[in-house]
Formats: structure tokens, C-alpha cells, sequence
């Protein structure tokens, strides 16, 4: 180990209207035992926030980024990328607070250890930072991994998105997964099992749960089944879980039993299969991917689903009605009707308005149950992936001259 450790660390910190909170989220930074670190705010369309930060803005190590329209979390972070300086990269909500005492600890890990990042159970406090309970997750991810997050509906529960890695790791694995491609950051949809080296440590965060947290907004909703839909429809495309069901209570019991909780990720073992392509668009399929879908929202909005997710429902009862492939070929001069806003939030308000462009093609293509979308080139390939990652709906996309392909 380095007699003197000097690796930067840079905290992103998106934030909207958190002004209540992040004042103290600010504060346990400078409550740390180690100073070589960087805080990039970025606020995303919020109120002005250069009075109340005035203090803290004479801090060099500070910047804040101001967002003219608010953009959403994760497009509020794309903006920080050119301004990180950091040799290690890590997560903090502006309403969440680090462990006083614990960064020289975390970066120690980073010169002892040739790993990839961090992780740890996080600390749960409420709006008066009265600790209410821990957040446990995993001891570790295995290969096994994204087969787990099937068995959890594509929802988290493995390790927290509270990321804190090197910086090469940051840039070649979180920005492509969870900034770019609605996955986890630590999980590549394309390579599932190509797990990253992230070990458990000692818990160093602590995560605000209360009334007004980003999680419970309607905006987040959206996402989380979105991106969910996305996860599973990708995974379910490469494996099949032999009696997935039971395997599923099997294995999340296990989890809660406080004794196997410390063996879980060592014990592990699903049965699946890999799944033929051909399956991918038969109706047992869809009857599956429709379960999914169904547990998803009812898990997310209970009994009110809004009425602007219909459109994946229709997809699936016309789908489910015609058992046979039904292909739109769209090409390149068509291509352009196809694109949508790059902002979620746009993308939130545009699928609440039927007039929208965005809820008129997923309407097309929810009416015409359209399972595989066919194109002449790379560049449509890449608007309609975009537009069909963001729909919720389990369509394939290919490359007519099949030298690329993807699907959902």
C-alpha cells in the first residue's frame, strides 16, 4: 500500500427543488477524514440554488451545473461527464448523507484491493436523520446474478445503484449500463454474465426514505417499470428459468432468513436454460412476458395503473389474439417520425398526451400487435432502438442486411 493515498474521488449530486436536504447532504462531505475529493451539483431545472450554496461555492473543489429545463436524474448526470476530475467515481443524492469518518476508509480499499468498485448495505433515515433500519443487500454478485434479477421481476434488490468505482470502470460500464442503457450499472444486458469485481465494505451511506423522495414521484414510476419491462424482456430473450415461479419464492425466502442472508450469494444456484431464438416470438412467450408486466405494475402502482400505460396492454391482448409474427418495415426516409426527446421527462409528459408523437406511434403499434420492426440501415436501427427501449413494449428490432441486430 501507498505510504500516502491521494486517489481524487468526484461525488455527482443531481438535485430538484431538494433544498431542504441538501445543505446536510453537502455538510457530510465535509464531515470526512480525507479532502482530495470533488462535488459536481447539477441542478436540474430546480430553483436557484446559488444563494443558499454561496458558502460553499468559494470552494474550488465545488461546481455547480445549472440545468435550464429539468431534464430528469439521469440526463441531468450525463451532464457532469466532461467536468469529472476524479480517479474514483461515486453517487450522492441531495438528500442522502455519507457516514462521517468513512471516505478515507472507502478509498484505502481502492489502493489495497485491484477491484472495480464498492458496494454496501445502505443506512436507512428518515426526514430527522433518525436511523429507521438497514437496507440489506448481497454479500457479493455472482454469475448467477442476472439470472437473480429475473427471479426479482427486474426489480433492484441485489446491490444499491449507489455506485462508487474507478474512474475507467465508470466510464466503460456505468455510463453504457445505467446511464445509456436503463439497466443496472453494474449489469450489462448484452453480456449478463461478464460480472464486474465490486466487493461488500462496511456501510458508509445513508439513504433518506420519506414522503417526498424521488422514488415515490410520478416521473420515477415511469421509469422504474420501464426500465424493469426492459431488463426482463432483455434477459427473457437469452434464458429461461425452469419452474420460475417456485424458484422465485424458493429463493427470495431463502434471502429473508437471517441465516442464510450472509450465504445467499454463495448458495445460489437457479436452474434455467438457454432459450431458443425461435421461442422469442411464440404466445407462451407473450403469456409470460404479459405476467410480468401485469406483477410489475400492480407492484409499482397498485390498483391505479394511469390509463397512458394502455397501450401496452392492447399490445399484448392484440398480440396474444394473433398467433403469428407481424412486421413493420421502416426505412430510412421514414425514419424521422420515429425519433423521440432524449429527456425522460419529456419522454414522461409526451406518453400522458395522446396528441403527442410518441403516444401515437406506441398506439400504431400496440393496434397492429407489431412484434418485429425491420430496418435498411444502422442509423434507423438506432432511433427505433431508442424509440422501442423507452415503450414498454417487447418488440424486436434487426438490421435488414443482418450485420446488426438487437432485440427486447
Amino acid at each position: 500500500m501507498n505510504n500516502k493515498i491521494n486517489f481524487k474521488v468526484t461525488f455527482l449530486m443531481p438535485t430538484y427543488n431538494d433544498e431542504d436536504t441538501i445543505l446536510a447532504s453537502i455538510a457530510s462531505l465535509y464531515q470526512q477524514d480525507y479532502d482530495n475529493w470533488q462535488l459536481i451539483i447539477i441542478n436540474d431545472g430546480g430553483n436557484d440554488l446559488k444563494d443558499i450554496l454561496a458558502d460553499y461555492l468559494n470552494d474550488k473543489r465545488i461546481i455547480l451545473i445549472q440545468n435550464v429545463n429539468n431534464k430528469g436524474q439521469i440526463d441531468a448526470l450525463k451532464t457532469s461527464l466532461p467536468f469529472i476530475q476524479g480517479d474514483l467515481v461515486s453517487l450522492l443524492h441531495s438528500d442522502d448523507l455519507l457516514v462521517a469518518h468513512s471516505l478515507k476508509k472507502l478509498v484505502v480499499y481502492f489502493d489495497k484491493i485491484d477491484i472495480n468498485g464498492i458496494f454496501c448495505d445502505l443506512i436507512q433515515i428518515d426526514e430527522n436523520n433518525t436511523v429507521k433500519g438497514m437496507i440489506q443487500v448481497v454479500n457479493q454478485l455472482s454469475r448467477y446474478s442476472a439470472i437473480d434479477v429475473l427471479l426479482r421481476n427486474g426489480q433492484t434488490g441485489l446491490i444499491p445503484d449507489i455506485f462508487f468505482c474507478r474512474v475507467d470502470f465508470f466510464f466503460s460500464t456505468v455510463v453504457p449500463n445505467y446511464f445509456n442503457g436503463d439497466s443496472f450499472y453494474w449489469l450489462s444486458l448484452a453480456n449478463p454474465f461478464n460480472i464486474p469485481h465490486l466487493i461488500k465494505v462496511p456501510s458508509w451511506y445513508q439513504y433518506r426514505v420519506y414522503a417526498n423522495n424521488y422514488i415515490h414521484s410520478d416521473v420515477c414510476k415511469y421509469l422504474l417499470l420501464k426500465n424493469c419491462l426492459n431488463i426482463i424482456y432483455k434477459l427473457s430473450t437469452k434464458y429461461a428459468i425452469i419452474f420460475e415461479t417456485v424458484q422465485s419464492y424458493f429463493w427470495r425466502g431463502i434471502f429473508k432468513i437471517s441465516f442464510f442472508k450472509n450465504i445467499y450469494s454463495y448458495i445460489f444456484h437457479p436452474v434455467f436454460v438457454m432459450r431458443k431464438q425461435e421461442s422469442i416470438h411464440s404466445r407462451k412467450y407473450y403469456q409470460y412476458l404479459y405476467k410480468k408486466f401485469k406483477y410489475l405494475a400492480y407492484k409499482i402502482y397498485g390498483r391505479d395503473v394511469p390509463v397512458f400505460l394502455g397501450y401496452i396492454l392492447e399490445w399484448y391482448q392484440n398480440a396474444l389474439k394473433n398467433n403469428r409474427d407481424n412486421i413493420l418495415k421502416i426505412h430510412k426516409d421514414e425514419a424521422e417520425k420515429y425519433k423521440i426527446s432524449s429527456s425522460d421527462i419529456d419522454l414522461f409528459r409526451d406518453i400522458q398526451n395522446q396528441e403527442s408523437n410518441f403516444s401515437q406511434i406506441l398506439n400504431f403499434l400496440s393496434q397492429q400487435a407489431v412484434t418485429e420492426i425491420e430496418v435498411d440501415n444502422k442509423d434507423t436501427f438506432i432511433i427505433i432502438d431508442r424509440l422501442i427501449s423507452n415503450s414498454g413494449l417487447p418488440i424486436s428490432i434487426r438490421i435488414l442486411d443482418n450485420t446488426n441486430n438487437n432485440s427486447i
